[in-house]
């Protein structure tokens, strides 16, 4: 049988009284013996629950105090009976909303109630409680349907009051006094008609929970200044929790940063009025007030009249090695998912969570940015193709990731909260950076970011030199205020010596965190009583102990004089980092820790965190990053390894269930190599290496393959070459050579052990090196032997890989024919591999047919590559085919061809990000613009794109685009520009070694000197132009026929006439050449007479022959 508590049990009483009552008018007086029978059981609970009256007692609680508006007029124009089971009504939905929040009826006075929250024992939720049943009584009380409608204020104040009786030996009652009594009974007659009026000293318990609005202050009677009120508007459905000063719970103002905390409020008006994305970034050494100012600056922004939504996140030391995992903690935070929920239940939320803010029907782009931040989606038919290509997975998560940022910025303003960023992760940094800075946009309101940091960070540049960056660095607080800061949290304290005072602000030395700390010294050794108020300061016990004088000192000492349980739960806790849970602490041998955690969070050491990251697990924190490394480095050596061993045992187990392993790769990789579990760890390592890879964080991806190959043994080959191969994919990305070369190296060593399918994969990866280097001789040599140990192995997939290179490889050494075969024996072989292998293959084998000169043949392996990406639902790959497909049409003169391509191309390309590949595009429509004689918009958005090229740092690419930029500014004509454009597009050129690119840009560069009249500069760039086609050829060259072309022009200027009929002959006979390799008829009448360079040699070719 389920014991009932004495609360319970008085509220039923009270509601039984009250059903008693409304039947008074039924029954007359024979009621009353049962009324009476009641009563004195409702006096004797109460006097059961209210302390002993022979003492008083000081105590903080939270007064409410509730009456019904117009209540004299009511009870006019009511019957007296029908008035009493209104009120009763009223008192019964009252005393049930108080009594849910532990709150305790002190008294009723006529219609109105006076409850006390923090009886028998305090609580630092109890002003929370308080606000949530005077919300609760508001909304019950709305439901009545009582004609006429009963409408109730609300005032709630929170203070110290004296509890005790009054009265005589007739009758006593209990009773509170003081001045929060009084206060709180004007907060009621002042508060709004159905509203809640708070206090500014409740206010600071509940800030960050519910929605505020600030008031005009109210003058109240024996007060020399107004007090400041707030209107509770609503309870958040995602609440922050302010952090308190670590002093016994200690609230208090902003104290010495109120210039900084005045930039941050200039910098959200900004953003309200510009729509300015500000980035302010606070900069401060441990235990300066980094957070408390970020605490200040968001209670400030609070109670602004502007509506915004909050994002929020904080790293923590190691995340540096885990890819995007401050953008995962940010969303889960935004979303409400906790670490280890069920890996289904996780991401059927994600889905609900991210349709609430983007609207329905936007399935795959909440699957797309939840593959970035660890969700699989395993049985999703939107996103399958994404995880073969960790571009796409980027580039499609950013995309979406700005539609979404997009989305809430047309709602509303966003204040983005980052926490000691200085431990962020660099994938982080670089989706915070593409996604944030940007020009302000009328359509969308702005962003501010209040981040923190200690000095050592390491930001991006693009930060440090982006327009809108604060930069707030915390100096250490002026004497004066941390003289201030030292009494507001000695308030309870009835007299503190001026010398211990000064003795303070000094060994301080302003760190506030140091102030803090010294109090609780004092709390902890004794010398500050604070077992009764006025708390006492005890002089003569302070002479007896020296006080430390550093900050880690003391905290050291703080946890040294801990209880035995006390401090061992704080050393193991730190084994988790800064948060840890009660089941961890159970599985590390302490299974009855949270006794101790409460205890440990009102003297500052722990926080209770209001959810929690691992389902079904209480969590808490440490109240600062300082306690929780003393608290570790307290830990002996040789504990700590067995300790993070179990850790990770525990935390396996939390993730195993929840199905999310890979997810937690990182964290047990850390806590593995800590517990000197070397082959554990690594197995984790290559984990979350292959994890980052998949995400596109390649820096990461590097750090966690290099980290495995320190802890695997030499002799451990398959778990070497699992590392050595990540990392060579990963420095690849990187573009970095020599650790390529060196992986390559590596990876060659070990597959000498491995046999023929590993020699295959190596010589194969060698080979790619060498040919990105355009060493194609040894490049052919590493493929020719590649391909034989992948025949002995039967690696189907990657022979067909390997055929496709060497064709490319045979053709670029000039070795036509076994090249053709080459190419013939990959195409006869392709359809025996999987549908995704032939695809790249065929990418390789389009390359060949273009050098090769048959655009007919490689127009249509892209056409047949796109087919087997629409089946694959591969995007991204069919995007990037339609580019090049696009660039086939046009090489074949087919224009309205190549631009839907390159358009439908683009359209894909943008849904990805890719902005490389979008920069490509847009080069190649300028081109098919100049092409199609759309000179003026070529000009235009060939100009465009060079922007975008410069950010990338393509110099290859930008130089072709100068190249198609003059190309149009000739045909406007805008002569000089267009040599300027030209000469700087050869310089590069020559730099890079692409000769036959530079020879493009020389006869340009002679046809502006014709347009120019400069005979003698056309001359020398014909004459060097003709040279470099009789020693060369067009190998390499993009507009080859029109370089055959300008010589023919730039002879016949010079009257050179058998120059010129040599140059016609040769240019028609390479035109000639190229036609007859492409294959399908109609295709190659365009080649000849859609190009106009090509049609101009046919009519020259045709006049000299007549």
């Amino acid at each position: 049988m389920t014991q009932v508590s004495p609360q319970v049990q008085l509220e039923q009483l009270r509601a039984s009284l009250q059903v008693l009552e409304a039947q008074r008018a039924l029954l007359g007086n024979t009621i009353e013996p049962a009324l009476e029978a009641v009563r004195t059981q409702i006096a004797a609970l109460e006097a059961n629950l209210m302390p002993p009256t022979s003492t008083e007692e000081r105590c903080i609680v939270s007064v409410l105090f509730s009456d019904i508006v117009g209540s004299t007029a009511l009870a006019e124009n009511m019957d007296a009976e029908d008035w009493r089971t209104v009120v009763n009504v009223v008192h019964s939905l009252v005393g049930q909303a108080i009594q849910k929040y532990g709150g305790l009826i002190l008294q009723y006075q006529g219609d109105g109630v006076v409850a006390l929250f923090g009886l028998p024992s305090p609580h630092e939720l109890d002003p929370e409680n308080a606000v949530r049943a005077g919300m609760e009584m508001q909304a019950e009380l709305a439901q009545l349907t009582t004609q006429p409608r009963i409408q109730m204020r609300v005032g709630i104040h929170t203070g110290l009051v004296v509890l005790g009786s009054i009265g005589s030996d007739v009758k006593r009652e209990y009773a509170a006094f003081g001045d929060p009594m009084n206060l709180a009974a004007r907060l009621q007659a002042a508060a709004p008609v159905n509203g809640v009026l708070i206090s500014h000293d409740t206010y600071r318990y509940v800030r960050g929970v519910f929605d505020l609005a600030i008031q005009p202050p109210i003058t109240v009677k024996g007060k020399s200044e107004p007090i400041q009120t707030y209107v509770v508007q609503r309870t958040r459905p995602r609440p922050f929790r302010t952090v308190t000063r670590g002093v016994a719970g200690i609230e208090i103002q902003t104290i010495g940063r109120e210039a900084e905390l005045g930039k941050l409020q200039a910098a959200f008006q900004l953003v309200c009025d510009d729509r300015k994305v500000v980035w302010a970034q606070i900069i401060g050494e441990p235990g300066i007030g980094k957070s408390r100012l970020l605490n200040d600056a968001r209670d400030a922004l609070d109670l602004r009249p502007e509506r915004f939504r909050w994002l929020r996140a904080r790293a923590f030391p190691g995340d540096e090695k885990h890819a995007f995992i401050l953008v995962r903690r940010m969303w889960f935070d935004r979303f409400q998912i906790a670490e280890d929920v069920p890996l289904a239940e996780a991401e059927a939320h994600w889905l609900e969570q991210f349709a609430a803010l983007r609207g329905p029907a936007q399935e795959e782009a909440a699957q797309a940015l939840g593959l970035l931040v660890g969700l699989p989606f395993n049985n999703s038919p939107h996103i399958g193709a994404l995880r073969h290509d960790p571009a796409q997975v980027k580039g499609r998560a950013y995309v979406v990731s700005r539609e979404l940022l997009t989305t809430m910025r047309r709602q509303r303003p966003i204040v983005m909260l980052l926490e000691d960023v200085h431990w962020a992760d660099p994938s982080s940094w670089d989706y915070l950076v593409h996604l944030l800075l940007e020009e302000p946009r009328a359509d969308q309101y702005g962003v501010l970011v209040i981040a923190t940091t200690r000095p050592e960070w390491n930001p991006p540049s693009t930060l440090l030199n982006y327009p809108d960056y604060l930069s707030i660095n915390l100096a250490p607080l002026s004497e004066p205020a941390c003289r201030t800061l030292a009494l507001a949290l000695l308030q309870r304290v009835e007299y503190v010596p001026d010398s211990i005072v000064e003795l303070i602000v000094q060994r301080s030395e302003g760190v506030p965190y140091f102030v803090e700390e010294i109090i609780n010294w004092f709390l902890d050794h004794g010398i500050i009583d604070s077992s009764s108020e006025p708390w006492k300061f005890d002089a003569q016990h302070f002479a007896e102990i020296p006080l430390p004088t550093t900050l880690q000192h003391l905290l050291l000492t703080r946890l040294s004089a801990l209880t035995e349980i006390e401090r061992v739960t704080l050393q193991h806790g730190s084994i988790f980092g800064r948060n840890l849970w009660e089941g961890g602490l159970a599985a590390l041998g302490l299974p009855d820790s949270a006794a101790a955690l409460k205890r440990l969070q009102p003297r500052g050491f722990v926080d209770a965190q209001p959810e929690s990251s691992l389902a079904g697990e209480k969590e808490w924190s440490f109240h600062h990053a300082l306690q929780q490394e003393v608290a570790y480095e307290s830990v002996l050596k040789r504990m700590r390894r067995e300790l993070h061993k179990t850790a990770a045992i525990w935390l396996e187990n939390q993730a195993r269930q929840a199905g999310r392993l890979d997810e937690f790769a990182g964290i047990l990789a850390d806590h593995f190599d800590r517990a000197g579990e070397k082959l554990a760890a690594a197995d984790w390592y290559l984990r979350t290496g292959v994890r980052s890879h998949a995400q596109g964080a390649f820096l990461e991806a590097r750090s966690s393959f290099e980290r495995a190959l320190e802890l695997v043994p030499p002799s451990d080959h398959p778990r070497r070459w699992q590392a050595w191969l990540g990392r060579n994919d990963a420095v690849g990305q990187l573009g970095d050579r020599t650790a390529h070369q060196q992986s390559v190296e590596a990876l060659l060593e070990l597959a000498q052990y491995l046999g023929p399918a590993y020699l295959a994969e190596a010589h194969y990866r060698k080979a790619l090196l060498l040919d990105r280097m355009g060493d194609y001789p040894a490049a052919l040599k590493e493929f020719q032997t590649g391909l034989l140990n992948a025949q002995t192995s039967q690696a189907a997939s990657l022979e067909i890989r390997l055929l496709g290179m060497m064709a490319i490889c045979q053709g670029r050494l000039g070795d036509a024919e076994s090249a053709a075969l080459t190419a013939q024996q990959t195409l006869s072989r392709i359809h025996t591999v999987p549908e995704i292998d032939a695809a790249r293959a065929l990418t390789n084998l389009a390359v060949y047919y273009v050098e090769a000169g048959d655009l007919a043949r490689a127009a249509q392996l892209h056409l047949d590559q796109i087919v087997i990406y629409q089946r694959l639902d591969d995007r991204g790959g069919r995007a990037n085919t339609l580019l090049n497909l696009g660039y086939d049409y046009l090489c074949l003169g087919l224009y309205e061809e190549a631009r839907l391509a390159v358009e439908q191309s683009l359209d894909l390309l943008e849904k990805f990000g890719a902005q490389h590949e979008m920069a490509y595009a847009r080069l190649n429509l300028g081109l098919i613009d100049w092409r199609s004689d759309q000179f003026e918009s070529a000009r235009q958005r060939l100009r465009a794109v060079q922007e975008d090229l410069t950010a990338l740092g393509d110099r290859f690419a930008q130089a072709a685009g100068r190249c198609y930029l003059a190309l149009a500014l000739e045909e406007v004509p805008e002569v000089q520009e267009a040599r300027q454009n030209f000469e700087t597009a050869r310089k590069i050129f020559l730099a890079s070694g692409a000769q036959g690119y530079a020879a493009d840009a020389l006869a340009g560069l002679a046809r502006c000197a014709l347009a120019a009249h400069d005979l003698e500069a056309a001359r020398q760039h014909g004459a060097e132009l003709w040279d470099y086609l009789q020693r060369h050829g067009t190998q390499g060259m993009e507009f080859p026929l029109r370089a055959y072309l300008t010589c023919v022009e730039t002879f016949s200027a010079l009257n050179e006439q058998d120059q010129a009929r040599q140059a016609i002959e040769t240019g028609h006979h390479e035109l000639m050449t190229r036609s007859h390799k492409i294959s399908r008829g109609e295709w190659e009448r365009s080649f000849l007479f859609n190009i106009p360079e090509h049609h101009a040699l046919i009519d020259l070719w045709e006049q000299i022959a007549r």
